[in-house]
C-alpha cells in the first residue's frame, strides 16, 4: 500500500463526552514518537487542546488487520478515560495542541490492529517548506460535521489550498492558514500539504510523482457573527439543531505541525 492508501488509517473520528454528559465530535491521528530503546516507540493520539479540555472520556474506534492487510469494516471502539497522567496539552496555551498516549490502551490489541502512525519523517521541514508557498495544494482528513463512512469506519478527504505561506507565522504565531471547508468535527484534522505530478524536492530537484508532507493540524476557523463582523473561533465540536447565527468565510487557521515535537521532551520513560 502507498501512502496515500494508509492516510485514510493513520486518522479517526473522536467521540468525546463533556462533564456535562453532551456528546462531541473531533478528529485525532496517530502519531508516533521515536523511543530510547532501539526500533521502539511510543504511540500517541494528536488533535486540539481544545478538543478534549474538559472532557472526561473519548471513544475511538480502530481497523483490525490480517495478514498486516487493513480488515476494512472491521474495527475495535476503545473508550479512553482522560487520566491526566496520559494526556499532555502543549505547554504553550496559545496553541491548540494536546496528545493522548495510546499504550496503556491499545498494547493488548497492539498486535491486531492497523494502525499505519505518522512520525517526525512525515513533518515538512524548514527547507521543504521554502517549495510550499501560498495557493498550494493541501489535503484534509477527518470527520466534518461528524461525517464519516460509518460502516467502513473510513474518513472524509478534502482538498483546500494554503492562503497564506506556511512558513511564516500568521500574526506571530505558530500558524498560518488555508482556504477548505472547515466544519465542526474538523478539529485536529491532519493538513498535508499535496503535489499530484511534478514534484519538487527539497532541493528543488523535479520528478514526476506525487508528494505529501504533514503541514499543520486544523484548530479554528473564521465566522461572520450576527453583526456582519468576521472573528476567529475554534471549530465548534458540537453540531446544535437551531437558527444559524454564523457563517464560516471557508478560511482555517492551521497550528503548524513543527509544535508537533515540542512534545517530545514531555513524553514520560518508555
Amino acid at each position: 500500500m502507498d501512502f496515500l492508501d494508509l492516510l485514510p488509517f493513520t486518522t479517526t473520528k473522536i467521540e468525546a463526552t463533556t462533564n456535562t454528559g453532551q456528546l462531541s465530535t473531533g478528529t485525532g491521528f496517530f502519531f508516533a514518537f521515536n523511543s530510547d530503546q532501539q526500533q521502539s516507540y511510543i504511540p500517541v493520539l494528536i488533535t486540539n487542546r481544545h478538543m478534549i479540555e474538559n472532557m472526561l472520556s473519548i471513544t475511538i474506534k480502530i481497523t483490525t488487520k490480517k495478514n498486516n492487510m487493513p480488515q476494512i469494516g472491521n474495527y475495535l471502539p476503545f473508550t479512553i478515560e482522560l487520566n491526566k497522567r496520559y494526556v499532555i496539552m502543549h505547554p504553550d496555551k496559545g496553541i491548540d495542541l494536546s496528545i493522548i498516549i495510546l499504550a496503556p490502551y491499545i498494547s493488548p490489541h497492539i498486535k491486531s490492529l492497523f494502525i499505519p502512525y505518522l512520525s517526525k519523517e512525515n513533518i515538512a521541514t524548514e527547507k521543504e517548506l521554502q517549495h510550499i508557498n501560498i495557493l498550494h495544494d493541501i489535503i484534509m482528513v477527518g470527520y466534518p460535521d461528524g461525517i464519516s463512512d460509518e460502516i467502513n469506519n473510513m474518513p472524509i478527504f478534502r482538498k483546500g489550498i494554503t492562503a497564506t505561506n506556511p512558513s511564516i507565522d500568521y500574526n506571530g504565531r505558530h500558524e498560518f492558514l488555508i482556504d477548505a471547508s472547515c466544519f465542526p468535527g474538523s478539529s485536529g484534522s491532519p493538513v498535508m500539504s499535496y503535489e499530484n505530478g511534478m514534484v519538487k524536492d527539497a532541493d528543488g530537484n523535479f520528478t514526476i510523482n506525487y508528494g505529501t508532507k504533514l503541514i499543520g493540524i486544523q484548530s479554528k476557523t473564521f465566522l461572520h457573527n450576527s453583526n456582519g463582523k468576521i472573528v476567529p473561533i475554534e471549530i465548534p465540536t458540537q453540531v446544535i439543531p437551531g437558527v444559524i447565527t454564523s457563517i464560516p468565510n471557508n478560511l482555517g487557521i492551521v497550528v503548524k505541525a513543527s509544535c508537533i515535537l515540542d512534545f517530545e521532551s514531555l513524553l514520560p520513560p518508555h
